[in-house]
């Protein structure tokens, strides 16, 4: 088992996936921060990504954008049944993979993500779940919210807080106890 920062973006998750992969992972969790495109979805909450919007620029020069950025579901079933011990605050749904954090002159598009029933933007999921298809390995993600990313785009954002602090705690324990799941039902 190894811990990697990817930071932050696609391109870099790219990298560190790819690099991991070659050093003999099989099974990559991200784990990490999002910020929620749902009312219902609020700090501190626990989203497991189903699949990732590929709204980002290093999958299109990977695979077709036809092809769906989605986890695997052995990885997103314990990931679930981990984060749901004791918690009614997990949610799972489709997330958005998005290179900007910050809004400029032009829409981010997040209304019309949030309308389609994305639950959370983010950085990185689409890129590490195409990348583990290409490459023949599981993939899944378990995302802390630490916001409403559209207030954050717009300068709104504190993710220094108490309720993110315990959210984040609970998702590392949530995926390593889903890792250690997936482990103990390989055949030997």
């Amino acid at each position: 088992m190894g811990v990697i920062s990817t930071g932050v973006g696609a391109p870099g998750a790219a990298i560190c996936a790819e690099e991991a992969i070659r050093a003999g992972a099989k099974i990559l969790i991200r784990v990490g921060t999002a910020g929620s495109l749902q009312d219902h979805v609020r700090d501190g909450d626990l989203v497991v990504a189903l699949g990732a919007v590929r709204a980002e620029g290093t999958t299109p020069r990977l695979l077709p954008l036809e092809f769906p950025a989605l986890s695997d579901p052995e990885v997103t079933a314990a990931l679930w049944e981990e984060a749901k011990k004791g918690a009614s605050d997990v949610h799972r749904g489709v997330v958005v993979t998005l290179d900007a954090f910050y809004r400029g002159v032009l829409d981010l598009g997040l209304d019309v993500y949030a309308q389609s029933g994305a639950l959370a933007v983010e950085m990185e999921c689409a890129v590490i779940f195409c990348v583990a298809q290409l490459r023949g390995a599981k993939a899944g993600a378990i995302l802390a919210i630490d916001g409403d990313a559209r207030r954050a785009t717009l300068g709104e954002y504190n993710p220094h807080r108490e309720v993110v602090r315990r959210a984040v705690d609970r998702e590392i324990e949530a995926a390593l106890n889903a890792l250690l799941r997936l482990l103990q039902s390989r055949p030997s």
